[in-house]
């Protein structure tokens, strides 16, 4: 008889880390560098030996993608030496989703008070159509935004592979949602930022 399989093998434990970060903790953009603030982010990832790290700042401008990835490759390999670990393990692939721009914010407001203006004109002469909304458009560029992070080991290894062609983001509320399987397991990764404002703009 053949030897018997044993039982099936587990894959890895997946750390996931969620940071909530901002431009107050990582500093004024006059006062400092896209490298600076990423090395305000960084060593938190590496104790915390996150797998996956989903940061609600990206602390770097995307509209150049080749650049802002590689800064973030060079500050965790930097951080990882400093740290006494194998700078080559500690390297992130990184899926981002931007912010909308001030006048993009500015147009979102106008739209919500004057839908408001109407509803309330709907209200007493009747039922006048509400303005209906402008979808922002996705932008690859900006320096605000949510960021997801996942180590290029688990990518290069298959351990996780990350369904590129069904990412989802939302610019209006600064979302991205990330598609991945893991040891067989399918995985929705959602990073989001909250507005410290009123209930109605959460």
């Amino acid at each position: 008889m053949p030897p018997h399989p044993g039982p099936p093998q587990r894959p890895p434990l997946l750390t996931v880390l969620e940071q909530n970060a901002n431009s107050f903790c990582l500093g004024p953009a006059g006062e400092s560098t896209e490298a600076g603030r990423l090395a305000t982010l960084v060593p938190a990832w590496l104790r915390a030996g996150a797998d996956i790290v989903v940061t609600t700042h990206t602390a770097v401008d995307f509209s150049n993608q080749t650049r802002a990835q590689l800064l973030i490759d060079r500050v965790a390999s930097d951080t990882a030496r400093r740290m006494g670990l194998n700078h080559r393990s500690w390297r992130y692939r990184c899926f981002w989703a931007v912010a909308p721009t001030g006048a993009e914010q500015r147009q979102q407001r106008q739209q919500q008070q004057q839908r408001e203006q109407e509803q309330q004109r709907g209200a007493v002469e009747g039922g006048a159509p509400a303005a209906p909304d402008v979808p922002l458009t996705w932008d690859p560029g900006g320096a605000s935004g949510v960021m997801l992070a996942v180590r290029r080991t688990l990518l290069d290894s298959g351990i996780v592979r990350v369904q590129e062609e069904a990412i989802s983001r939302c610019r209006s509320v600064r979302l991205i949602s990330v598609p991945l399987t893991w040891g067989g397991h399918d995985l929705q990764i959602v990073g989001v930022y909250m507005p410290p404002g009123s209930g109605k703009e959460k």
